[in-house]
């Protein structure tokens, strides 16, 4: 459009200023339009990223529910074993293991330097001298340490007979230090009987079938690890 200024301007001037002023509008629409695409290409890039981070987030919470049904499901498979036959030998076990079993075996090759052992707690250290002091050191094996699964993965005739020969050596350690007349002596007696009765074929049988109802469970276990 021609303003009433220009009207003395020599055509070849009034060309140029024309096309100064069409190639400045079509410059602005060409930044217009390429802002336009950046932001397209931002917002894109944008919802992408936010779809990775809600996939992160949902697979994390598979993860979390499927650690949570796996404890469950240990919990739940551990209470009905603790209540089997087996289950109630090794409990006994449990609570008297040091009478049957020497663990840890005895090593004085593994006492620390300036160490002392702990009353009670073969294989434990407790640093008496020097930087560190009361610090403790355990060198006691994993191997073989009293627990639960530990004595739960033996067949249940050699549970017990470890849990008969830690009855008898409790009752014999009872009457050197309390006499015949020691209140807890009938007790010991009739328990360590009732284990010596105690049918373990069965016991064995017991556990086996627990184990075959939790097989899918144990399988689980074995692909998340």
């Amino acid at each position: 459009m021609l303003c009433d200024s220009d009207d003395d301007i020599p055509l070849s001037q009034l060309a140029k200023k024309m096309m100064n002023a069409r190639g400045s509008k079509e410059s602005q629409e060409s930044d217009h339009n390429s802002s336009s695409l950046r932001g397209d290409s931002l917002n894109s890039s944008k919802k992408t990223s936010n779809k990775r981070v809600q996939k992160a987030k949902d697979s994390l919470k598979q993860t979390e529910k499927k650690k949570i049904k796996i404890e469950y499901k240990q919990q739940e498979c551990t209470e009905e074993l603790y209540q089997t036959l087996k289950g109630k030998l090794v409990q006994q076990l449990l609570c008297r293991w040091w009478y049957a079993i020497e663990w840890p075996v005895q090593d004085t090759s593994n006492k620390p330097p300036k160490s002392q052992e702990l009353d009670g707690f073969r294989g434990a250290f407790i640093l008496v001298k020097g930087e560190g002091m009361g610090s403790i050191t355990d060198t006691r094996p994993a191997n073989g340490k009293p627990s639960f699964l530990h004595f739960f993965a033996l067949p249940s005739k050699q549970i017990q007979t470890l849990l008969v020969k830690a009855y008898q050596n409790q009752i014999k350690t009872l009457i050197k230090h309390e006499g015949t007349q020691a209140p807890l002596l009938a007790e010991l007696r009739r328990a360590c009987q009732t284990a010596e009765k105690m049918d373990t074929e069965k016991a064995d049988t017991n556990v086996a079938s627990i184990l075959k109802k939790y097989q899918k469970f144990a399988q689980q276990i074995a692909s998340s690890q």
